[in-house]
């Protein structure tokens, strides 16, 4: 089993995902939480199929990137399956899926291939915040799922300086129960 990181432990990365701003929070993504990160990522609130394919196939990843079966991620990838689906006009459950990759290398390649399906700005940073927040559902990071999150951000083309504000900015709506959050600069 490999070691996990606390999210208080201020977890970094040597490729840069500085997560030193996120404390110990009791995670809570309900759907209007939801809807709230979506509006502030995504201000056209709206997707094509292939865009909402995508980014549901990063979260499926997301969700299984440390290979344990949590079911605090299935609620979370479940409101986000929604959320996605309702911004592309898809039912629940019209999405593609994962095809079996070979070897790391595939797996790499295929993921810049998924990211280049989302050409907007806003739609690469919500697909990055809505693995975030998959990946942190169980208040713990492991090696694993960091190391999953530095190939998402350099498949979705995000720089680290952008990724901490994001980090900061979910973790604001998230940590908080009735706080204001500040959206991203």
């Amino acid at each position: 089993m490999q070691p996990s990181r606390h999210i208080g432990r201020r977890p970094t990365s040597q490729h840069g995902i500085a997560l030193a701003s996120v404390f110990p929070m009791s995670i809570a993504v309900d759907q209007q939480r939801l809807r709230r990160i979506v509006e502030t990522l995504l201000p056209s609130r709206t997707l094509d199929p292939l865009e909402a394919n995508a980014m549901l196939q990063f979260v499926q990843l997301a969700a299984g990137a440390d290979h344990h079966d949590d079911p605090i991620e299935h609620s979370i990838v479940q409101s986000i399956a929604q959320a996605v689906s309702a911004l592309a006009g898809l039912r629940l459950g019209e999405m593609q899926s994962i095809p079996p990759l070979e070897d790391e290398h595939a797996r790499l390649q295929w993921l810049h291939k998924l990211g280049a399906q989302l050409p907007s700005r806003a739609a690469r940073e919500l697909t990055f915040a809505l693995v975030f927040l998959t990946s942190v559902a169980d208040l713990q990071l492991t090696s694993t799922e960091l190391q999953a999150l530095e190939e998402f951000q350099q498949a979705l083309g995000l720089n680290h300086q952008r990724v901490t504000d994001l980090v900061v900015f979910l973790t604001s709506i998230v940590a908080a129960s009735d706080a204001v959050a500040r959206p991203p600069p």
